[in-house]
């Protein structure tokens, strides 16, 4: 199905990638890679809306620095391209306007509007972008990070752990 990339310099990662990097890259990359292509899930399709739950919002929010409006350090124009980028949808269209027109509130309405399996992919997004910003980051950073992964691991309906063969 392809080479699992040696590096990954879009998320700051320039070292090769271990073995055990790699198997879950692929187990990842098998796992969703079908559901992607078949289109699977999405709002304008007939899916479900995001299954998120308020203390994970919670935790996203005050991971994502969104408190004032903002989404980490994204202008409005790279928020775009960022998002366009991981899931392929306009966040500054109107559907996404429908509870303000801040960076924050359109990404809240991105998760209350689309599928599990779209906001799990942006939340994964966010995260490895957010540690690229800040690589040293303290020890509560790190475990509000895993837990973000978690909660998109959950959306996704996918444990990469499982599927690499570590648990």
């Amino acid at each position: 199905m392809g080479c699992i990339p040696r590096a990954l310099p879009w998320a700051g990662l320039d070292r090769p990638l271990g073995a055990d990097e790699s198997r879950t890259l692929a187990a990842l990359r098998d796992a969703l890679l079908p559901k992607l292509l078949s289109g699977a899930g999405g709002t304008h399709s007939g899916g479900r809306m995001s299954s998120l739950k308020m203390a994970e919002r919670q935790i996203l929010e005050q991971h994502f620095v969104m408190e004032k409006g903002h989404v980490l350090n994204f202008s409005d124009r790279t928020f775009g391209e960022f998002v366009l980028e991981a899931v392929g949808s306009e966040i500054h269209d109107a559907k996404y306007r429908e509870g303000g027109t801040s960076k924050a509130n359109k990404l809240r309405t991105f998760w209350k509007l689309e599928p599990d399996q779209m906001v799990g992919r942006l939340i994964l997004a966010l995260v490895d972008y957010a540690v690229m910003l800040n690589p040293t980051q303290d020890a509560n950073a790190k475990a509000r990070a895993e837990k973000c992964r978690q909660i998109a691991a959950r959306l996704l309906s996918f444990d990469p752990l499982k599927a690499s063969g570590k648990s």
